[in-house]
């Protein structure tokens, strides 16, 4: 999980914002193209809605692997 991994705190927090987490945590499988907090360095995230739109487009339904995306 990306909790267990480290380095996506903002990510994670951003995600909590915007009611993601319980998708996430839920029974489907899901990945989450993420990333890590250096990214968010110097940047302000959009709010409400528009900061949900833009977290759904890095969750991808099933498993996709890094070879998968080339």
């Amino acid at each position: 999980t990306a909790a267990a991994r480290g380095g996506f705190g903002r990510l994670l927090e951003l995600l909590e914002s915007a009611h993601l987490t319980n998708l996430l945590r839920g029974t489907e499988l899901y990945t989450l193209i993420a990333p890590v907090d250096e990214a968010f360095a110097g940047t302000s995230a959009p709010a409400g809605e528009e900061l949900g739109d833009l977290l759904r487009r890095h969750i991808v339904p099933g498993s996709v692997k890094l070879e998968d995306l080339n």
